[in-house]
């Protein structure tokens, strides 16, 4: 309470504040020649004037107090008016935030995307498994031998059962993530978002009252702040390009449904050239040591770089970046150059990549 009335005091202005201080200093003037006349007699035959020192010197006493008490007691009762709105406003706006964050990470949708994915995941290993088996390999883009007619006429009757297969689960995944839907939700949390964080962060910080503390609140800046939904990765691979050497996902059983009608030849020749394109593009060649960590770190793949020879700095950069050396192609071209970290004489590019 002192507090409030010294801050209200403070709100008024200087000139005020001395009309204030003389309006007091008369009351107690008055009231003290009051006091020293009622003793000295000087109003013994003047009723008047005793009651007449009375009431001005509780005039001009009580009169600047109460203002300052009334002032104070109306200042204290807007604040809690404010305090109570803005209370119910933060109320409101986070029920509001947790709500739709709620309804876009349901447990349902969680346990159902799940589901879908184990599913995905199932199909696309069995169609990886028998492509493998056919050719023989791990990578389609290795020189394999030509296969048998009884293993071609096998694998082709496989093709659009896998593709089928493939097709039947991606439906499943497709009905569980509308994109619009899921747009439209996610665009719904950063309104939210952004309106705890512009209005009621900044009117609650203005009265030093809490908010949520700084490691929490500066994850879901970062988080939130993004303008893609936190799915759409996963979309990418599922719907466009991707980085997937068969075009989208979804393309894939199509594909499946070609090969089925070409000679195994065509099929070999086909599947070698999507993946050693697909290596291909997925090497980036870099000469210094900031490329090095970049690609690394934005792009990830395999990174073509000079290397020294020693165990020392593949040791080295193993322990900075968590990349070791994968391959050192056989048709690799000799090529004078400087390793990126040690900066010795290099005779040759090698290629790194991290493990997943």
């Amino acid at each position: 309470m002192i507090a409030s009335v010294n801050e209200t005091w403070n709100d008024y202005g200087k000139g005020l504040r001395w009309t204030f201080r003389l309006s007091m200093f008369l009351g107690i003037a008055i009231f003290v020649a009051g006091v020293i006349g009622d003793w000295r007699g000087w109003w013994k035959d003047l009723n008047f004037w005793p009651n007449a020192m009375t009431s001005l010197s509780g005039f001009f006493i009580g009169v600047p107090v109460a203002l300052v008490l009334l002032s104070t007691l109306q200042a204290e009762g807007e604040e809690k008016s404010e305090l109570d709105k803005l209370n119910g406003l933060s109320d409101a706006a986070w029920k509001e935030f947790c709500d739709r964050v709620d309804v876009f990470c349901s447990a349902d949708r969680i346990s159902a995307h799940r589901v879908a994915h184990d599913e995905i995941t199932k199909r696309w290993s069995e169609i990886a498994h028998g492509i493998r088996n056919y050719f023989g390999t791990n990578d389609p883009a290795e020189d394999v031998s030509i296969p048998s007619d009884d293993e071609y006429a096998a694998f082709v009757v496989q093709l659009p059962k896998w593709a089928d297969d493939l097709d039947s689960a991606l439906r499943k995944a497709l009905r569980l993530r509308s994109k619009l839907t899921l747009e439209v939700e996610w665009a719904g949390i950063r309104q939210s978002w952004n309106m705890l964080n512009s209005y009621i962060k900044v009117r609650r910080t203005e009265r030093k009252k809490n908010w949520i503390r700084d490691p929490i609140d500066s994850r879901l800046q970062r988080k939130l702040m993004q303008a893609e939904m936190p799915i759409a990765e996963f979309n990418a691979i599922h719907d466009t390009d991707g980085g997937f050497p068969f075009g989208a996902m979804g393309d894939f059983s199509g594909y499946l449904r070609r090969c089925a009608n070409m000679s195994k030849e065509e099929i070999q020749q086909s599947m070698f050239n999507k993946a050693k394109a697909y290596r291909d593009t997925h090497i980036t060649k870099v000469d210094s040591w900031d490329e090095f960590v970049e690609v690394l770190d934005k792009k990830g793949g395999f990174v073509s770089a000079h290397w020294d020879g020693t165990v020392e700095t593949e040791a080295a950069i193993k322990e900075k970046t968590k990349a070791t050396i994968r391959c050192i192609p056989l048709n690799n071209p000799k090529e004078k150059g400087t390793d990126i970290l040690s900066g010795k004489p290099s005779e040759q590019r090698v290629l790194f990549a991290q493990a997943y």
